[in-house]
């Protein structure tokens, strides 16, 4: 141990003063006697190892002993404050404050108390003042007051602690390399990110937790090549880890790879069993496979599993509307919004199904409720506007379809509808112009348009603009 921790005790020393706090806790000594300085370093062993008992009972005994004593007073304040009694532990800080403004640790205790009560800002005064009063002995403060704003999801702050920490430690400290890869990643820094978890698994090539992580950022990234790789790093260190099992199961369904992505997924199961969320995700492999009575089983464990697990509801809601079962669909739908009502996608297959099965009124509500989540999907605003096509409504699937043309400027099939909505209305002059923006996004999308718009090949207008974007 270090001074620190021993104060001016040798370790031998030291294990007598435990030796004689257990003689007295037991009763086996009542009159011992203990100094300032041994009862701090007794208070700071115990508090350290989140012993409240223990620190409690020193606490009555150093009442007794040294009640003035502003050491003592300072360990009663971190006390209270493991305790979850806030406004003694800042009133008693308050007091130390006054008697000795010059305490950094004082100045720490006052921040972590910011932290918990979500004022961030005051918080860093109170940490920073800490380390200008603690000088070169602020290293395990960076590392402290990191590991707290973290634990508050306040990614940026602890990176920028953590980098003091390891700079502090002369760069030495690998593990550090693994809280700032963690926390650049949890704060959106995902260069950052992958930069440290690679120069963590340059020194720690054996880290299974690592290799998964940096598989997990590659995964979001849609890096499915390096993302498997990680996974398989992985899965080379420790062949059980569940997590990166479970991670190349998703890369293999993501890239198509159904077959083996479900044979990866039984591999998990024979390890665990599943829960919801992976019950899901073999269901929706099976999906994909087109092996609905398998995904239904899935589906239906999942369920079994969270009768709220919205995307069960959604999986089977799809498997129901692929066949025809439009009720059953929405049915299953209406159960996934009542659990995630700000899912698009949900709402978008309702009024599908809504509209399938004539509910119109319903059927608009839940286009527009899709529309206000996520207005940047042109099947949103192709399939509601089909909904006022059909009812006979061509201006307003028109101005609908405007509408959607200004989230979605570079997406041909709204040009192209544009253009064959207003040859209906007989309007050929912006039939034309939505035509030739359609052919300069996407000319071979043309086709689809005259087969669904036969009187349009008799227009010499588009042959021109197709042939000139030839």
């Amino acid at each position: 141990m270090s001074e620190g921790q021993f104060g001016f005790l040798a370790p031998d020393e030291f294990n007598g003063l435990n030796q004689r706090y257990e003689a007295f806790k037991h009763g086996e000594s009542p009159a011992v006697y203990f100094d300032v300085n041994e009862l701090e370093m007794l208070l700071d062993q115990y508090l350290d190892q989140n012993a409240f008992s223990d620190v409690k009972n020193l606490l009555i005994l150093a009442d007794k002993l040294h009640p003035n004593a502003v050491g003592i007073k300072l360990r009663k304040a971190k006390y209270y404050f493991s305790e979850g009694r806030i406004r003694a532990s800042w009133n008693l800080l308050s007091q130390v404050q006054s008697i000795e403004p010059s305490q950094p640790e004082v100045y720490m205790v006052k921040g972590m108390i910011e932290v918990l009560n979500k004022k961030f800002d005051e918080a860093e005064n109170w940490f920073n003042k800490a380390i200008e009063l603690a000088g070169d002995e602020a290293v395990d403060m960076y590392y402290t007051i990191a590991s707290t704003l973290e634990t508050a999801h306040q990614y940026k702050s602890a990176s920028a602690y953590y980098e003091m920490a390891y700079r502090a430690g002369g760069n030495t400290d690998s593990e550090l390399l693994y809280d700032l890869a963690y926390c650049n990643e949890k704060g959106g820094n995902i260069g950052r990110s992958l930069k440290y978890y690679r120069k963590y698994l340059d020194v720690n090539p054996f880290s299974e937790t690592a290799w998964y992580n940096l598989g997990v950022i590659n995964y979001n990234d849609e890096n499915w090549k390096n993302a498997m790789e990680a996974f398989e790093y992985s899965l080379t260190v420790d062949p059980r880890y569940l997590p990166a099992l479970q991670g190349k199961a998703r890369v293999l369904i993501q890239q198509e790879l159904y077959d083996k992505g479900i044979s990866t997924y039984l591999d998990y199961l024979d390890e665990e069993a599943p829960d919801a969320e992976a019950c899901f995700e073999i269901g929706d492999a099976y999906r994909h496979a087109g092996r609905d009575k398998d995904a239904l089983t899935y589906f239906k464990l999942a369920l079994n599993k969270d009768d709220e697990y919205a995307d069960a509801h959604y999986g089977i809601a799809l498997l129901s509307f692929e066949k025809g079962e439009y009720m059953q669909s929405l049915m299953h739908l209406r159960s996934a919004i009542r659990v995630s009502s700000y899912n698009p996608d949900y709402w978008y297959t309702a009024a599908l199904a809504s509209r399938n099965l004539g509910l119109h009124g319903e059927a608009e509500d839940a286009f527009e409720k899709a529309l206000e989540l996520y207005p940047y999907d042109p099947e949103f605003w192709l399939g509601y506007a089909d909904l006022k096509y059909d009812s006979g409504k061509l201006e307003l699937a028109i101005e609908l379809l405007t509408r959607g043309a200004s989230y979605n400027k570079n997406t041909a099939t709204i040009k192209y509808r544009l253009a064959g909505y207003h040859l209906e209305k007989e309007d050929k002059f912006n039939a034309i112009s939505y035509f030739a923006q359609a052919v300069e996004l996407n000319r071979e999308a043309s086709g689809d348009f005259f087969r669904e718009y036969p009187n349009a090949q008799y227009l010499d207008e588009l042959h021109d603009l197709l042939n000139k974007n030839n």
